[in-house]
C-alpha cells in the first residue's frame, strides 16, 4: 500500500510541477558530435529551468514504478486466481468513467 501512496504523491507532484514549467522557444543548434554533447552536460545542468524539468520527469518516472503492480495488488488481496485477472481488469475499466 505504501508504494501506491508514494506513486500517487509522485504523480501528483510531478504533474503539478510539470504544468508550471514555461519553456521559451530555442533557436536550432548546428549538429555536433557525441563528445561535445557529453562535455556540455555540466553547462546544461547549470540552467535552473532544465534542472526543474528533469526533476519533474524523474518524479513522473518514479510514479510509474507502481504501474505494473496496479493489477497484482487487487488480485492478491481478493484471492482471485490468475486466470481471473483479465476479467478483473475488464470490469475495473468498465466502471471507470
Amino acid at each position: 500500500m505504501l508504494i501506491f501512496a508514494l506513486a500517487t504523491a509522485a504523480f501528483t507532484a510531478g504533474y503539478a510541477l510539470f504544468g508550471r514549467v514555461a519553456e521559451p522557444p530555442d533557436t536550432p543548434l548546428p549538429p555536433g558530435n557525441l563528445l561535445e554533447e557529453l562535455r556540455s552536460i555540466p553547462q546544461s545542468l547549470a540552467n535552473p529551468a532544465l534542472r526543474a524539468f528533469l526533476q519533474v520527469r524523474l518524479l513522473l518516472a518514479f510514479g510509474a514504478v507502481a504501474e505494473p503492480f496496479l493489477l497484482c495488488m487487487p488480485c492478491a488481496t481478493c484471492t482471485f486466481p490468475p486466470r481471473h485477472s483479465a476479467l478483473l481488469s475488464w470490469r475495473l475499466r468498465r466502471r471507470l468513467p
